[in-house]
């Protein structure tokens, strides 16, 4: 498999601690939607330089993978970029240890949104909910994951559940898909 490099930086969350008692992030906008951190002893200022840089990564994805943001729970960063296979693309949904950057798991849910003139690349952030990860690509295709191991509990298509299409733009919804398990 050959993936090519999207930097993630993690100087924004050089606060997370990966303890028992470390802080959750595991929706888009945060546990409360509100994009309200609880955080203290935050830095007030950044020091010459920047933050220190506890690592970064270059690979979660093709060239500009996606728009997703990350999710963050139990000391594991949850994100989704394209990642090409031959001649093949995937939206892949990525499992990495927020301690050193290293990815735990991986898993293609299905096809990548690849129009160049509509920004390629993956948009949601996946959601987790207590043992559950959930990731919707661009093209409606919904994964239900173990968020310890990737494996599979289940997989739907939004565009099933409605008359509709995709956007212009792709799906781009960060949602709560817990309603959908079964």
């Amino acid at each position: 498999m050959k993936i090519y490099s999207l930097t993630l930086f993690m100087c924004l969350f050089a606060f997370l601690s990966v303890s028992a008692a470390e802080p959750s992030w595991p929706v888009f906008h945060g546990p409360k939607g509100d994009n309200i951190s609880t955080e203290t002893g935050l830095l007030t200022s950044w020091p010459e330089g920047g933050p220190k840089l506890l690592w970064k990564t270059d690979q979660l994805g093709v060239g500009n993978a996606g728009f997703a943001g990350v999710a963050i729970v139990d000391g594991k960063i949850y994100t989704s970029g394209n990642v090409q296979e031959g001649e093949d693309t995937y939206s892949t949904v990525f499992c990495l240890d927020a301690k050193d950057g290293k990815i735990l798991w991986t898993y293609k849910n299905g096809p990548a949104w690849t129009d160049a003139r509509m920004h390629p690349g993956t948009r949601s952030t996946p959601t987790v909910d207590g043992n559950y990860v959930y990731d919707e690509t661009p093209l409606g295709q919904i994964a239900c994951l173990d968020k310890n191991t990737g494996k599979v509990i289940w997989v739907k298509n939004n565009l099933d559940f409605f008359t509709q299409r995709h956007r212009e733009h792709g799906i781009e919804l960060s949602a709560d898909y817990a309603d959908l398990r079964g």
